[in-house]
């Protein structure tokens, strides 16, 4: 009961509070092809808030979740949004490839919408959509309006996230090609003094991020380099290698830290795939670091396992 007086309530105020969103919604929904056009008018007596999540979340397939959103778009606040994009960023490869075909015209409704209320988000669904939208390397103009108003509430919410959410934000800016110095530069104040909260992987994300950005970050290489040095076992190999790729293209010293991963990596290289044995052999040469001991693992393994290497891979070994 509280449930259903709870929708009634909250109905007419997203109806009034957000008309532009609901024109948009309206428009956009026929662009989207065959499957939309199914759905083109909005249902009435929809689910409540948290069934439409609940929708959502347990939905896996690309179209599913469009289809959702054609059906109960109207009704999506920022949760939902989130929500959507969140399980759009964790779709099939195939499906991937159908939500990219002509630049993401399938995923204009949602799109603009998001844009229109996206500085409603809080630090987590910022943090969520940005890397959902980077994982599915989406690009344009029109994309590119939409960076910016993700770029706005991020830095409008900065004081409020937390590493995960620091880290997914750096990555998916860096990702995108759209990390600014203004997003970058809070976020390496806000993540220089707490990197002890940060998990391995949030750490060496962060690393990349900066170091793909082309972000000089002094004082955040510093204090990751200083944590990470102490944690390289909790480092899964991908981590490992990342994180010294990421310092020796920031060309930013590190000896203390590239003496633990050296030493980590030696005895693991059997968790190691390709990629990751090439990274790590061009980053220790790269930063010009002795690691005798590491490359003759990395030799060794290699070795056994050159058919798996692209060109590419070989010669940054080699």
């Amino acid at each position: 009961m509280a449930l259903r007086l709870a929708w009634a309530a909250r109905t007419p105020l997203l109806q009034r509070s957000a008309p532009v969103a609901q024109t948009t919604w309206r428009v956009f929904t026929a662009l989207r092809g065959p499957t939309a056009a199914l759905h083109t008018r909005a249902p009435t007596d929809p689910p409540n808030p948290k069934q439409i999540n609940s929708l959502i979340s347990k939905s896996t397939r690309a179209r599913e979740l469009l289809d959702l959103h054609v059906k109960y778009g109207e009704a999506f606040d920022s949760i939902h949004l989130a929500t959507c994009w969140s399980r759009l960023g964790k779709v099939s490869a195939s499906d991937q490839s159908w939500l990219r075909f002509d630049n993401g015209a399938r995923l204009i409704a949602l799109r603009e919408q998001t844009k229109e209320r996206v500085q409603e988000f809080g630090a987590q669904a910022v943090s969520t959509t940005s890397h959902a939208i980077a994982k599915l390397n989406l690009r344009g103009t029109a994309w590119g309006s939409l960076w910016k108003e993700i770029e706005r509430a991020a830095l409008a919410r900065r004081s409020e996230f937390e590493p995960q959410h620091l880290a997914n934000t750096a990555w998916a800016f860096a990702t995108a090609g759209r990390a600014t110095h203004a997003l970058m530069d809070e976020v390496a104040e806000e993540s220089t003094g707490r990197v002890r909260e940060f998990k391995p992987q949030e750490l060496a994300n962060t690393a990349w991020a900066f170091a793909t950005a082309g972000h000089a970050a002094p004082a955040l290489f510093d204090a990751i380099g200083k944590e990470s040095a102490g944690r390289v076992r909790e480092f899964v190999p991908q981590a490992l290698a990342n994180t010294a790729w990421a310092f020796a293209t920031a060309d930013h010293a590190a000896p203390t830290l590239f003496d633990a991963i050296g030493k980590e990596s030696a005895g693991r290289m059997d968790e190691f795939k390709p990629q990751e044995l090439t990274n790590t052999a061009w980053a220790f040469a790269t930063a010009g670091h002795a690691a005798p001991a590491l490359f003759d693992a990395i030799g060794t393994k290699s070795a056994g396992r050159v058919r798996e290497l692209n060109p590419q891979d070989l010669a940054n070994t080699a």
